[in-house]
């Protein structure tokens, strides 16, 4: 039986793009054959690879990211081009990953008469920053309404925003949650010991770790303040951003604190392992943020570590349920510093772990996911049939 080709489209060069990356790998090794068509706006990459399996076409347009209102005239020639493009690669389904490829996606399965499916990664007009003028993120959500109730199948990450995308009218839903393969996160002993040694963790210290994007969205100085003034707690901290240089300025060569710098996504494993506690903190139940489902939530629940994050989305619904952590309804150098103290009551640090563990091996892990991931595109073909 030929294989069932899978084109999908995405707004980035694929560095890879971690979901994109997880599916795509999954789909090559259940007999499909997946062609990834993408936006290289940086012109950093070859124009055709192959990652795992799955085949890379990058289209080249020089743009940049963050450009707001006037990335629309560079969008528009990517859907040209990708438009132009797609009919080569004889797609039998479209994958279309994120708002700004979902119209292509539709336009390109009405012309081939195939089905499209859409990858919603967040809800995209109200993720955009103050840059995209306000009439624009109006008409987005409008045109989001119109297609989502013409699709096929609507793929998202959380079970919180899958509820809105039917309220927004989308027919057929699955949740493909950003899960982690278990097995990324597996350390022996000595791996462990020797990673604590390199990163000259004391031992004895309740051990935090946050690796990712600097910013102010994140409330990172907060609680970089709690860590200064507890001894006890050890803090790793990795990654980059605009809020980098008040970050390093708030550490003021603090002992207890190890700053990174920027790190590669290969390196995180192995830094979540070796934390009890992963932090995530985000900014206000309001616009996307109410729906957050961070790869820094299934990062820790594949490696069994504690959270401590705020009372908003997928991220504090799944902490609180599964009672792997603390929640705080307000981030503060205060509540914080009460979270480390609630993490070193006695017993309290190996409940909330063994917790996390479980919810990995049981519920959050990519294993789960590809098994929605693939019962949906088989339903999707067998109706179309």
């Amino acid at each position: 039986m030929e294989k069932k080709r899978v084109l999908m489209l995405l707004p980035n060069g694929f560095d890879p793009d971690p979901r994109v990356h997880h599916e795509a790998r999954s789909l090559v090794g259940a007999g499909y054959d997946v062609t990834i068509l993408c936006w290289d706006r940086e012109l950093k990459h070859r124009e055709s690879d192959v990652v795992d399996g799955i085949k890379i076409e990058r289209i080249f347009i020089k743009s940049s990211y963050g450009r707001g209102s006037s990335q629309m005239g560079f969008l528009w020639k990517f859907w040209k081009e990708a438009f132009r493009r797609a009919p080569e690669f004889k797609p039998d389904v479209i994958h279309a990953h994120d708002f700004n490829t979902l119209p292509l996606g539709w336009r390109i399965g009405k012309k081939l008469n195939i089905p499209v499916i859409f990858d919603a990664h967040e809800s995209y007009h109200e993720m955009l920053e103050d840059n995209v003028h306000p009439l624009i993120k109006w008409a987005i959500a409008k045109a989001e309404r119109y297609f989502v109730k013409r699709i096929d199948l609507l793929i998202t990450v959380g079970s919180i925003i899958e509820e809105e995308y039917k309220k927004r009218g989308a027919r057929k839903t699955v949740v493909v949650g950003n899960w982690k393969r278990l097995d990324a996160f597996k350390f022996s002993e000595a791996e462990l010991a020797a990673a604590r040694e390199q990163l000259r963790i004391p031992p004895g210290k309740l051990v935090v770790s946050y690796v990712g994007y600097f910013d102010h969205s994140r409330i990172l100085l907060p609680m970089i303040e709690a860590v200064r003034e507890d001894k006890d707690v050890f803090l790793i901290l990795g990654g980059k951003g605009r809020q980098e240089k008040e970050i390093t300025a708030a550490m003021g060569g603090a002992e207890n604190i190890l700053f990174l710098g920027y790190t590669p996504p290969a390196r995180v494993p192995l830094i979540t392992a070796v934390s009890d506690v992963s932090y995530y903190g985000l900014e206000g139940n309001r616009g996307n943020n109410r729906f957050s489902a961070p790869n820094k939530l299934f990062e820790a629940l594949a490696a069994g570590n504690a959270l401590l994050t705020g009372n908003l989305g997928e991220i504090g619904k799944i902490t609180r349920d599964e009672k792997c952590g603390v929640v705080l309804d307000k981030i503060t150098r205060e509540s914080v510093a009460a979270a480390f103290k609630t993490f070193r009551e006695p017993g309290r640090i190996a409940e909330f772990k063994a917790n996390s563990r479980l919810a990995g091996i049981e519920r959050y892990n990519w294993a789960q996911a590809e098994k929605t991931l693939f019962r949906a595109y088989s339903e999707l073909f067998a109706g179309r049939a």
